[in-house]
């Protein structure tokens, strides 16, 4: 079924359209909200909440853009309030958790990254990027998200974010720029 026939569907009350949008729908949701809360209960939490939010408002989807930019705008607003409403809880988490919140980033693990010390370094290494990719401006972390935790193009997050692409480059590279900065003056200290 196509979005705009699991829409239409959705609006009748037909719960197996629901489900069928939630399966295709669900893990880049998920996707975009690890992308900013690093943690996987909160990132389901969201996961849930933008579903919730669909269910309740698919009659306001106009289908003047696709379903699934229509879902990114919601999980990324969605991840912006959480971050924004839990900012001291977050950070009080994020320094006493367990290598579990930072799998995303370190899920890829070589023979050589299994010794214990080598663990540990990727699993600071996996902190400092994520510190820093939260100290970016919001718009150039919005960008930076769709771009390497959701493989979308610049087209794609152009259309997501309502913006140019050619602001989207701009926001990309001062994103890279940023996070570069960052991470070198980090490593400078160490």
């Amino acid at each position: 079924m196509d979005d705009k026939a699991l829409v239409s569907e959705i609006i009748k009350g037909n719960q197996k359209a629901f489900r069928a949008l939630y399966d295709k729908y669900a893990q880049m949701v998920f996707t975009t909200a690890i992308g900013f809360v690093k943690d996987t209960g909160f990132a389901q939490d969201i996961m849930q909440e933008v579903f919730v939010d669909v269910l309740s408002s698919i009659k306001k989807f106009k289908g003047e853009s696709k379903l699934s930019t229509w879902l990114y705008r919601i999980a990324i607003n969605k991840s912006l309030n959480y971050l924004r409403d839990n900012r001291n809880y977050l950070t009080l988490i994020k320094s006493s958790t367990s290598n579990d919140s930072y799998s995303v980033l370190t899920e890829s693990r070589t023979e050589e990254q299994a010794s214990p010390l080598k663990k540990i370094e990727h699993e600071e290494m996996a902190k400092v990027l994520h510190s820093a990719i939260n100290n970016l401006p919001e718009k150039q972390r919005i960008a930076f998200v769709l771009c390497k935790y959701n493989d979308m193009s610049y087209t794609e997050i152009a259309e997501t974010m309502q913006l140019s692409v050619s602001s989207v480059e701009s926001l990309l590279f001062r994103a890279r720029k940023g996070l570069q900065k960052s991470l070198v003056k980090f490593y400078k200290n160490i």
